[in-house]
This record gives C-alpha cells, structure tokens and sequence, in this order.
C-alpha cells in the first residue's frame, strides 16, 4: 500500500527531500564529523586527533547543561568519558 502526503487545504501532493547529515555519511573523516555533530559548542573545547582516536577536551568549566548537550551528541560514536579533573575530556575511537 502506497501512502502519499498531500497538503490538506488544496489536496496537491507534497515532496519531502530527505538528506542525511555529515555524522551519517561514511566517507567524512571522523574529526570532521565530531566537529560538525559539536559546531555550536566547538569554541568551548580543544579536538585533537592521535593514534585513531579523536580526543574532545573542554577548554574550561562548561557546567552541567552544556556538558550534557555535548555528551548526548557524542554519544551516536563510541565515546569514552574520561574524569580526571582539569584533564577529563571524550575519547571517540574511529
């Protein structure tokens, strides 16, 4: 069965074009992907990439809410946290 959308006013079809973000492509590199899920809070912290990993360190204190905005975004990677006081930051293994 074959569904279409149609405006419910004048009953003409609607076209949705459907495209998937940088994060869901396989051929963008994962420091760029990370970059592009974390671009509003990117001024806020330090990304390196060593040995295959991508290592997000805070540049600060970020405080509660923007810690989980960005840990709820890094979370569709393999992401590690890791505490260590002024040196915690994410591990993303690629």
């Amino acid at each position: 069965m074959e569904k279409r959308l149609v405006c419910p006013h004048c009953d003409k079809p609607l076209y949705i074009n459907v495209t998937l973000g940088n994060a869901a492509k396989k051929d963008v590199p994962l420091i760029d992907a990370i970059k592009g899920v974390i671009s509003k809070w990117v001024e806020n912290v330090d990304i390196v990439q060593k040995n295959g990993t991508v290592v997000v360190t805070p540049k600060g204190y970020l405080g509660t809410e923007m810690w989980h905005l960005i840990n709820s975004s890094l979370s569709q990677f393999e992401t590690e946290w890791v505490s260590s006081g002024k040196e915690s930051h994410w591990v993303i293994k690629s």
